[in-house]
């Protein structure tokens, strides 16, 4: 049997975030998260946790089968990375990176074939983009400044 490797790269953010914190920015986007019944529900069982009794096992449990639309991975990072992309047009991805490759969960505009940009991404520059993680990361509570990814994976 032999090992696969695959690496993504992007510009992004490193993304870890108390549940309390999640809970209030998750309020804030109310109107980008709720486009479907599934997310109207599940944000009805989010915002009715009690701050004392919510921790990140709760979240995953919870948010287990919820998918970025761009990535098709789960959790509370699929949550920001939806309402980040719903809200600007641009398609962030979500990565939970893998912990015995030395990867941490990021939420990053994953690099791809020019042709594959729709015409949001095609205009941005680093500036732009820049100034569009940054206001995320004020929101979620997040130090540093947004820079370039790379996430290994091995399976």
């Amino acid at each position: 049997m032999s090992a696969t490797e695959s690496i993504v790269y992007g510009y992004g953010f490193e993304l870890s975030i108390s549940p309390v914190i999640f809970i209030k920015w998750i309020k804030k986007h109310k109107k980008a998260f709720c486009e479907s019944t599934t997310e109207s529900a599940l944000f009805k069982q989010l915002t009715a946790m009690s701050e004392l009794n919510i921790d990140d096992d709760i979240l995953d449990e919870v948010l287990c089968h919820y998918e970025c639309n761009s990535s098709c991975n789960e959790g509370v990072g699929a949550v920001i990375a939806n309402v980040m992309s719903r809200e600007t047009g641009i398609r962030f991805d979500y990565q939970p990176g893998q912990e015995d490759c030395g990867g941490s969960p990021h939420i990053l505009l994953a690099e791809c074939m020019p042709w594959e940009f729709n015409a949001k991404e095609k205009a941005l520059t680093q500036e732009k983009l820049d100034c569009i993680l940054t206001l995320y990361m004020r929101e979620l509570s997040l130090n540093g400044e947004p820079g370039e990814v790379s996430l290994e994976y091995y399976g």
